[in-house]
């Protein structure tokens, strides 16, 4: 048999190809395909009747109308004579909208019954008096003065605004979505924890329930759900459980390490295994998840109020249409307030909380609480102003914003609309005329085989199916666009989000102006983000890329501060004692350790510009973010999960590609380390020789 070593010695000139290794001939390959492309569009510039370079319109599979077929059928399908799913289904929609209404007439408008004229009042609303010193006791129950604090001011930010009645919706829908979703996600992270043969295949479809955007579900959702509260409460829990469910496996997991052999030595049962002593260590990891929960959950709401939700998030939907700037901005910090006081309120509920002597007794409590809330409620009878807060008190910024953003406008247009025509022109626009002439398999093999280099055979051929899936739905060109708007958007984050992270790590004084203003974006919803965009650049694709760099450049600024502080402080005290320079220092020592956190910030900086892509497809781009919306609008189910799935699929190698180069480094890591310690035994045997 001849090796690879003999074969490279045997080979003559005319052999040059037998002394290519693997990886050259890979690239060699690449530069194949491309040359043989490029030249079969030289040939036929249009490229239409060959299939090398474009997919055929009659291989295009009619997977909108399977998939329409599919739900429809479903949902029309007989549980019972006369009894189809849908109707079982849309069931639940009167008991979720009487408890919505019910809880939301609490705190704004009362419990009404009957329609129209004939609407009676059956209970009063609470005095907002009355709800604000409750919850603010509540607050201070909980976390203390700090806590309470944060909560009086938001509650008076929404009477202020005049938001208190959409607010009172808003609540509602939140306080069955976010409890539902912890529990089904705990539920479902407890289930796949001692189900370990069937996880794989349940996580990668968690995965996907948050890849692919809350557009491509919310239409299926009201096929069986209709209109108004249900569905969006329907599309929360969905797109916010399966945070809960990684959470609570990993939890469970290191609880086991823990905890599991003294649980085991104790004789304990499974029920108090798990209740007793893996749950409550895992609180942790279970709070983290619940904190996420609450996030995603609020971020829903703007865009489910496009199927009737109402709330603070259709009020900034509205306003957005409208381009009312200043009223956008007053809702959505509204969502965002809400958002951060029930992600305190989460972290009590998972006893993340340092113990205090309490000032009150849980009696006293109870009774200055419910005290308040019935004494103030009565008095409301009789003192208007107690029961709605008077308009006279409400502050509206609207017409200063206004007044704002046209001198912004008049002041910078010029110059704004000479940045955005340079750039335009000489990026964007070839950018995206580059991506929409280039053949789908050349495109195709060429991410296969990158896969392949990254992480070998079984992850080249997901990568290559993947990428053809862009072409057979028929939506190559959409997706070519998607990366277009994507790639300028994520670019752009890298380049300014890692020096500020990187400078970040390296000054506190960087540091405190830095990380503030990025806990201040992170909690935002998407929707805000569209705001400056459109204040500076109008609509259209240049107001999409910049709406998408300033989602984006969160977590690139937080992966890299934290990669460049997690570097071990020996490291760079040893590079200090060799005489290296702070440059030196930084790009031989600190950058090479920091590179796999700064990938993972790369992956989840392109997550995150996909995800972004739903929401800046209202302001007229044309990429898959558009044709979901469009689906929405015509109310075309399979539509809509084609599209979704397609951003899910860009999403997904991007994640294969850019996880492959970490693991890629990993790999070379551990063998030149292993190759250090060959080398470092055969030198002391060699020195005691």
């Amino acid at each position: 048999m001849v090796t690879l070593n003999e074969t490279r010695n045997i080979a003559g000139p005319g052999k040059w190809f037998l002394r290519l290794n693997r990886s050259q001939s890979l690239w060699l390959l690449i530069v194949l395909i491309w040359s043989v492309s490029l030249g079969l569009q030289s040939v036929a510039p249009d490229g239409n009747d060959i299939w090398l370079l474009t997919w055929p319109e009659a291989w295009t599979l009619p997977l909108a109308d399977g998939f329409n077929k599919l739900i429809y059928g479903i949902a029309e399908f007989n549980i019972f004579k006369g009894f189809a799913v849908a109707d079982g289904t849309r069931a639940f929609n009167p008991v979720i909208d009487t408890i919505t209404q019910y809880v939301s007439g609490l705190i704004d408008g009362g419990i009404k019954s009957g329609f129209g004229s004939n609407t009676v009042q059956i209970v009063p609303p609470l005095s907002w008096l009355g709800v604000l010193i409750a919850i603010t006791l509540l607050g201070h129950r909980l976390g203390g003065f700090k806590l309470a604090g944060l909560t009086s001011m938001s509650f008076v930010y929404l009477l202020t605004f005049d938001l208190w009645g959409s607010a009172a919706i808003t609540i509602a829908q939140m306080l069955i979505a976010v409890p539902l979703a912890l529990a089904i996600g705990i539920g479902v992270g407890i289930w796949l924890y001692y189900s370990p043969r069937i996880r794989p295949v349940m996580l990668l479809i968690v995965d996907q329930a948050q890849t692919i955007p809350i557009f491509s579900y919310l239409v299926p959702i009201v096929v069986f759900f209709g209109l108004g509260s249900a569905p969006a409460i329907v599309a929360a829990v969905i797109y916010a459980a399966p945070a809960t469910v990684r959470a609570a496996i990993l939890g469970l997991e290191q609880s086991e390490a823990q905890v599991g052999e003294l649980a085991a030595s104790t004789g304990a049962t499974f029920s108090q295994t798990l209740f007793s002593f893996l749950l409550p260590t895992a609180r942790t990891a279970l709070q983290t998840g619940g904190t996420q929960v609450v996030l995603l959950a609020f971020s829903t709401g703007i865009l489910a109020s496009l199927v009737g939700s109402g709330g603070l998030g259709y009020d900034v939907l509205v306003a957005m249409r409208q381009l009312n700037i200043g009223r956008g901005i007053e809702a959505g910090l509204a969502i965002t307030l809400l958002a951060i006081i029930s992600n305190n309120f989460i972290k009590v509920g998972f006893g993340d909380i340092k113990h205090r002597k309490e000032v009150l007794t849980r009696k006293v409590f109870l009774l200055l609480t419910l005290g308040s809330l019935l004494l103030l409620t009565l008095l409301s009878q009789v003192v208007p102003e107690l029961k709605t807060y008077p308009d006279t008190w409400t502050i509206n910024t609207g017409q200063v914003t206004d007044r704002f953003v046209d001198w912004f406008t008049v002041q910078f247009y010029d110059l704004l609309s000479w940045i955005k025509a340079v750039l335009f022109v000489n990026i964007f626009r070839p950018l995206e005329d580059l991506l929409l002439s280039l053949p789908w398999l050349a495109v195709c093999l060429t991410l296969g085989i990158f896969g392949f280099l990254t992480g070998g055979r079984i992850r080249g051929v997901s990568v290559f199916l993947l990428a053809t899936f862009l072409a057979a739905s028929g939506l190559w060109e959409k997706s070519m666009s998607t990366v277009y708007l994507c790639s300028l958007g994520v670019v752009s984050a890298i380049v300014v989000g890692m020096p500020l992270g990187v400078l970040s790590a390296k000054s506190r004084l960087v540091a405190s102006v830095v990380m503030p203003v990025v806990n201040t974006l992170q909690t935002l919803p998407p929707f805000l983000y569209l705001v400056p965009a459109i204040m500076m650049f109008g609509t259209g694709d240049f107001s999409a890329f910049f709406a998408i760099f300033l989602f984006a450049v969160v977590p690139m600024v937080r992966y890299s501060e934290a990669g460049i502080r997690s570097v071990p402080e020996q490291l760079n005290e040893a590079g200090r004692q060799m005489g290296s320079t702070r440059f030196q220092l930084f790009w031989n020592v600190e950058f090479p350790v920091a590179v796999p956190m700064l990938l993972v910030g790369v992956n989840q900086t392109i997550l995150l510009g996909l995800s972004m892509l739903v929401v800046t497809a209202l302001i007229g781009t044309h990429d898959l973010g558009q044709e979901a919306l469009y689906a929405l609008q015509k109310s075309n189910p399979g539509r809509a999960i084609v599209a979704g799935l397609g951003i899910a699929t860009i999403a997904i190698i991007s994640d294969r590609l850019i996880g492959g180069l970490a693991e890629a480094r990993s790999k070379a890591k551990r063998n030149l380390r292993q190759v250090r310690e060959k080398t470092k035994t055969v030198d002391q045997g060699t020195i005691s020789a």
